[in-house]
């Protein structure tokens, strides 16, 4: 998707943005969604995948076939996500889909590596600015009229 194409999908929907610097880059940051969140929660699941391979490297493939059943059948929380977005890498996480509906060409480990531990502050910063975001009052959206039935 090129910068013109998010910046009218963004504006067709009505979405809030500000800008925000690091390393002497400006970016464009939106308010995320039900389906970042979503994703959040794809990435911790890979994570978990990812994880349990890692731990089972000296199983068979049937039995790194059933941990991996089981991690799918069990997801994640909603607790665990809740849990996740507060820590750096879920921070971090929600930043980078906020920044990428501008910035379409920017990757997860892109995100990762602008908050060195020098910048660690702008990471709180920059979750804060998201945040608020999402919190701004949105405009109300006109409903249409429905049809309603009458009572006999």
């Amino acid at each position: 998707m090129s910068q013109e194409n998010a910046e009218e999908n963004a504006e067709a929907i009505d979405e809030k943005t500000t800008d925000f610097e690091i390393g002497g880059k400006t970016y464009k940051l939106t308010e995320t969604h039900l389906c970042d969140y979503s994703k959040l929660k794809s990435f911790l699941r890979s994570r978990m995948i990812a994880e349990v391979l890692d731990a089972a490297k000296g199983m068979n493939t049937r039995e790194k076939i059933v941990l991996i059943s089981e991690v799918l059948k069990s997801g994640v929380s909603e607790m665990d996500a809740q849990r996740e977005l507060v820590t750096i890498e879920g921070m971090l996480f929600m930043i980078y889909r906020s920044m990428v509906v501008y910035q379409p060409e920017i990757t997860f480990d892109d995100v990762m590596k602008m908050f060195s531990p020098e910048e660690i502050d702008k990471l709180e910063i920059a979750s804060a600015v998201q945040e608020g975001l999402n919190a701004a009052k949105k405009k109300p959206v006109k409903k249409e009229k429905r049809a309603t039935t009458k009572k006999l």
